[in-house]
């Protein structure tokens, strides 16, 4: 039996195109259907780019079209380096219930307390003896840059990358190694949340740096700068705040790029209205749902299916991020590899900026 390409699952219907597609999720027939529920996961997910494909957008990137490059990372990035996802089983949060539970009962429910700064300030001597070292040595110690840690070092050495946001506090986009290639990375690299590696971790409760939100200011204003031309996402959901806002603030010509395995997942986030019935109160719609960010007040909630907007200017890639990137590296070195059957994503990567550096000098 063949499924439809736009077949709604809770309404068992299927719609000719796309763009009916979401016009329908949004209706009021649908709202009604999936009223005790919240936003749907499991959904035919659309492509929504009408212009731009993988082929146009890894031949323009390799021919130099995108000059001002911001990339926005997240925990997706580094899980191939042996870094799980905080949530995720073999996560941060489970360890530190299995190391501290026992002593700090409140930890078993809520381990994301243990990195909070009631707990520092409240258990100051533990913090320093036991916690901030047991951080630093977590799986962080012997972790290798994965494709996205080197194609970032691969954008700054070809002066193609304008900033690099990123949530995770693994420090792994300024590994020694990288900055070996692109020495430009100390200063475009930002650590949204801060890093183990040097103690900077943003608590829970703390706000952004403010090399954050003067980055956003200075890559998205207009002038002296040209205009960002390419946002890349990958490797998060974009369910945090203010951190989700940045690539709403790509400029009227940008294309913006979204590569992550569960594509369903970014859909929608806390801050957009979930599905329930036009006759009914819904009282997880926040109160606000955008904040000033980039000198201006910009929205929090997820638009990757705003067709008015973004049409022909995005493209959704429901993939490993490593196995989209290994595609790029393989097109613009061919002749290094046999492109028949993927390398190692590290020797791949160290090759590239080995060629990179002999075609710069």
């Amino acid at each position: 039996m063949t499924v439809h390409p736009w077949w709604c699952e809770a309404c068992q219907n299927g719609m000719q195109s796309q763009k009916s597609f979401l016009e329908h999720i949004c209706g009021k027939r649908h709202r009604r259907l999936t009223a005790n529920f919240s936003a749907p996961k499991d959904i035919p997910h659309p492509n929504i780019d009408f212009q731009i494909t993988e082929d146009t957008l890894i031949k323009d990137l390799l021919a130099g079209r995108f000059q001002n490059i911001v990339m926005c990372t997240g925990a997706g990035v580094s899980t191939s380096a042996g870094i799980p996802d905080f949530r995720s089983k073999g996560g941060l949060f489970e360890h530190v219930q299995s190391r501290f539970g026992s002593r700090f009962p409140e930890l078993s429910g809520s381990p994301e307390i243990l990195l909070s700064r009631t707990f520092r300030q409240q258990y100051p001597v533990i913090w320093e003896a036991e916690v901030s070292p047991w951080l630093k040595s977590w799986k962080i110690k012997e972790a290798k840059p994965t494709m996205a840690h080197w194609f970032g070092a691969f954008l700054a050495r070809r002066g193609w990358l304008r900033r690099l946001y990123t949530q995770n506090i693994d420090g792994l986009h300024t590994h020694p190694t990288l900055l070996d290639a692109a020495p430009a990375l100390n200063d475009l690299v930002i650590e949204c949340h801060g890093s183990i590696r040097d103690g900077t971790v943003v608590m829970y409760g703390d706000a952004l740096p403010n090399a954050f939100f003067s980055s956003c200011r200075e890559d998205f204003r207009a002038l002296p700068h040209p205009p960002v031309d390419l946002v890349l996402v990958m490797g998060t959901s974009l369910q945090v705040a203010p951190f989700c806002a940045v690539p709403n603030l790509a400029p009227p010509g940008a294309i913006r790029v979204l590569v992550n395995r569960r594509i369903a997942d970014c859909l929608t986030n806390s801050f957009n209205p979930t599905p329930c019935s036009p006759y009914q109160f819904n009282p997880t719609i926040r109160s606000s749902s955008s904040t000033k960010l980039g000198g201006r007040l910009v929205t929090l909630r997820s638009q990757w299916t705003s067709l008015k907007r973004w049409r022909g200017k995005q493209l959704l890639v429901e993939e490993d991020g490593d196995v989209f990137l290994t595609r790029i590296f393989e097109q613009r070195y061919a002749m290094c590899f046999e492109c028949s059957s993927l390398v190692e994503h590290v020797t791949v990567c160290e090759i590239s900026i080995s060629n990179d550096e002999q075609d710069v000098s």
